[in-house]
């Protein structure tokens, strides 16, 4: 039986295909794509070439940014080789970027299904069972690999993070000193290091970790923010706004100082990560990024982040409406992408159940402004369309 997210890609397989038009491919009368001027179809050839292909399409496709067009293509990869790991890890990591963590965590699971003990497989269900907040899940992969692999740093990171969002802080920091054992230099566990020390109550300890990062030639936005939450926790509140003021606005700032004080309230245990959420915008730790109001400090979780925030992320969407199935949601979704290109270039539907009044729901926005004036357009060509904070 294939993957559940292999059947859901498939309701929207019509639709995404037409980047394989755009890309520059053929389809021939069974559907399946073909280089230009070949007669040769897919299905003509051995299977293991076939999927080979597919995946490095889908490989090209994902790199140019093109993520619907890897999904489809993976989708037929894996619907002729449902065992394959290295397609189905693609296919999870595709639905990562594309903020569709369970569509992952099938994908990734699909994957361990075949291979139990495949890193990038254990690793992609991890990051995706953060993503919907049950680390616990996470941790019941990561811990019987980790035994195994005591050295994989990328384990020894991802499983600390999840110690972390469960408050278990003090393996969280022997599991990341482990992993500096094995590479000093780190920026990415010394940054993980110094968060997991502040939130234990360490406030000093942390200090002398995040500091000589933040004062060196590698500082970035997080790792001076994760420190002012150190300087916060501890109850310097100057050393707090200084550091504060070098990234956000005067109104982040001042939302930040008040969280810290918050936080020196908790006990270690109450803290937990503030509790570290998903942050589905994250880049990798070296780069620079706007940092909201809502988005304080974060640790890194094999390059990508999860960010501490004292509120819920205020993410906005566009409620399109209800419509009889997700395959008529889906194609109400391209017909406006298509009107409103630009309008609506990087929002992405969320995740649709079957059966009838199927919710279109589509963002994420950064405010209700935008949300908004977003609204009016679409309204103004008969579409239902009311801005919601989730």
């Amino acid at each position: 039986m294939s993957p559940p997210i292999l059947q859901s890609l498939r309701t929207r397989s019509a639709v995404l295909l037409l980047g394989l038009v755009l890309a520059g491919c053929q389809m021939n009368t069974s559907g399946l794509p073909r280089s230009p001027g070949s007669n040769q179809t897919f299905a003509e050839t051995d299977k293991a070439a076939q999927v080979e292909r597919l995946l490095r399409m889908a490989e090209d496709a994902e790199v140019s940014g093109d993520l619907p067009t890897a999904a489809t293509l993976l989708d037929h990869a894996a619907a002729s080789d449902p065992k394959n790991v290295a397609v189905l890890t693609a296919l999870g990591r595709v639905m990562q970027q594309m903020d569709r963590p369970q569509a992952a965590t099938d994908a990734f699971g699909a994957a361990l299904a075949a291979d139990p003990d495949d890193p990038r497989a254990v690793i992609g269900y991890a990051r995706a069972m953060i993503a919907l907040g049950r680390p616990e899940a996470a941790a019941a992969h990561i811990e019987p690999l980790l035994e195994k692999r005591p050295d994989d740093l990328g384990l020894i990171n991802v499983a600390g993070v999840i110690y972390d969002m469960q408050a278990q802080h003090q393996r969280a920091v022997e599991l990341y000193r482990r992993g500096l054992y094995y590479q000093p230099d780190s920026t990415l566990l010394q940054n993980n290091l110094g968060l997991s020390l502040a939130l234990s109550g360490d406030a000093d300890g942390a200090i002398g970790v995040l500091k000589p990062l933040a004062e060196g030639p590698e500082s970035t936005p997080r790792i001076r923010q994760n420190l002012a939450l150190a300087y916060g926790i501890k109850g310097d509140v100057v050393a707090a706004r200084k550091l504060a003021s070098l990234d956000l606005d005067a109104d982040a700032v001042a939302n930040n100082l008040a969280y810290y004080s918050g936080l020196r309230s908790m006990a270690p245990s109450q803290v937990k990560s503030a509790a570290l959420r998903p942050d589905v915008s994250a880049r990798p730790l070296g780069e620079s990024r706007d940092l909201g109001i809502n988005v304080v400090v974060g640790v890194g979780l094999g390059g990508e982040e999860l960010a501490l925030g004292a509120a819920p992320s205020e993410r906005w969407f566009l409620d399109l409406g209800q419509y009889g199935s997700p395959a008529n949601a889906t194609a109400k979704w391209a017909s406006l992408q298509t009107r409103y290109a630009d309008l609506t270039r990087g929002l992405m539907p969320l995740a649709q159940g079957g059966g009838a009044d199927v919710p279109l729901l589509v963002g994420p926005l950064d405010n209700a402004a935008h949300a908004d004036r977003l609204c009016g357009v679409l309204r103004a060509d008969a579409t239902t369309c009311k801005p919601v904070r989730l």
